[in-house]
């Protein structure tokens, strides 16, 4: 998950109506979300990160006018899954990343479920819940979190708090701010559990609210992990089925350790090993980055370590140690191999319009294997880096032969340009000498970063 958004947990609130409390002047008359920022939302909701992964989910941008909600809204997001085990709490994790994301571009959002009229299905995936957005003055973000009404740590929290986690997750919003959710911790192990409150709260039905309380769990889940992290917590998560109607019940299981201090400036300049916590291993020579220095690269104030043009930052990395060698960059123990290319392929890399990378299959090339991963250097500017993964090789005798076998749209032509294409296209890049000697690949690639 982006740890970014941790910031906005202490910024976000709810919406409940978008203009001006004292002047009653809607905020969208004053400001109001671009076509850019429209389509940041879309973008951003391609990289949530799911809680169960495989169920199918969808967010779709809607006119006010598709729903029943009248709070001088600007839109809203109506979300979408497939009917399956936790995929309401699935739902609620993804949106609130969604939450927090907007209150980092000063929108406001409002979680809305009392919509009257019967949403349709999209794409096959069943509406479960919308949010309201709208453009917001800076000025009417949450200025101080701990202001909010929310029930007392003693009531969601049972054995030892963890500082900077327990006093912080309970400000997750939740349906009617109902907050159905205790943890209870035995030092090692946090069990999560959906608590059912026999009382009714607010406007909402009691039925309505036990069913939004599953995707509230969600959302819950959300803050805390992206507390953990920013705590500096390794954990990992263990999720179950949420079926019964029992007034408890264990949505989900975290065990969770204190990382190790690490002493990362100490290791500037010299050779390292670099386990990250996604499995990940690099080698090489590596620079120490500050807090500031990292922001203005990635967005987080957190120290990191640069090997290449590869940043590690320091909540993700597991252990980093000196080795007693000299070595370029080595990812999971193997070389990373280095090409040139041309500013236009290098670009179709980029934007996912180019999987097949055509070359010669010299003996630089013989010496890849799937899994590698190759070093693109942009030929007019050699700080335009990207990494790829091998995920396949495939050799011919010729390009005639590669160009009867590969869809040349995969290859970095387009439709129009593919009409006309020959093997002899290759010929400003290997004489038919060299093709005849060695022979040639295509080596089929997805993108790192």
């Amino acid at each position: 998950m982006d740890r970014r958004l941790y910031p906005m947990i202490y910024k976000r609130k709810s919406f409940h109506i978008f203009r001006d409390p004292k002047t009653k002047q809607e905020y969208r008359e004053i400001c109001s979300i671009t076509e850019e920022e429209l389509t940041e939302i879309r973008e951003e909701w391609e990289h949530c990160t799911p809680l169960v992964p495989g169920i199918r989910t969808a967010m779709r941008i809607a006119a006010n006018e598709e729903t029943t909600c009248t709070r001088s809204q600007e839109y809203v997001l109506l979300f979408y899954s497939e009917e399956r085990p936790n995929a309401l709490a699935n739902i609620g994790y993804m949106a609130e990343q969604m939450d927090l994301f907007l209150a980092s571009r000063n929108i406001g959002a409002l979680w809305f479920a009392l919509n009257k009229a019967k949403m349709p299905d999209h794409d096959g995936l069943k509406y479960v819940i919308m949010i309201a957005i709208g453009k917001a003055p800076r000025n009417r973000f949450r200025r101080d979190m701990f202001k909010a009404a929310r029930k007392p740590v003693s009531e969601i929290w049972q054995g030892e708090a963890i500082d900077g986690v327990t006093d912080i997750v309970r400000f997750a919003p939740s349906a009617c701010n109902s907050q159905p959710w205790i943890v209870k911790n035995d030092g090692h192990v946090l069990d999560v559990y959906r608590y059912r409150s026999p009382k009714k709260k607010g406007v909402m039905p009691e039925e309505g609210l036990v069913q939004w309380n599953h995707v509230d769990i969600g959302i819950f889940l959300c803050f805390l992990e992206l507390c953990l992290a920013h705590e500096e917590f390794r954990f990992e998560r263990e999720l179950y089925e949420d079926v019964t109607d029992a007034e408890e019940n264990r949505i989900a299981r975290y065990r969770y350790e204190k990382r190790e201090p690490m002493d990362l400036a100490a290791l500037d300049g010299r050779t390292v090993r670099i386990v990250m916590d996604d499995g990940n291993v690099f080698e090489g020579e590596c620079e120490y980055n500050s807090p500031a220095f990292t922001e203005q690269l990635c967005g987080y104030e957190e120290e990191s370590l640069s090997i290449d043009h590869w940043i590690f930052q320091k909540p993700d990395i597991v252990s980093a140690e000196e080795i007693n060698k000299k070595t370029g960059l080595l990812w999971m123990g193997r070389p990373v191999h280095r090409m040139k290319l041309r500013p236009e392929p290098f670009d179709a890399i980029f934007y996912g319009r180019k999987c097949w990378e055509l070359r010669l299959y010299d003996e630089k090339r013989s010496a890849l294997k799937p899994g590698d991963m190759i070093r693109f250097e942009q030929t007019d500017d050699d700080l335009e880096i990207q990494y790829v993964r091998i995920l396949e090789i495939r050799t011919y005798p010729s390009f005639a032969d590669l160009y009867r076998d590969i869809p040349l749209t995969e290859c970095g032509y387009t439709e129009e340009t593919a009409k006309t294409a020959s093997p002899k296209d290759m010929e400003a890049y290997y004489t038919p000498e060299q093709q005849e000697q060695y022979g040639v690949c295509a080596i089929r690639i997805e993108t790192l970063c």
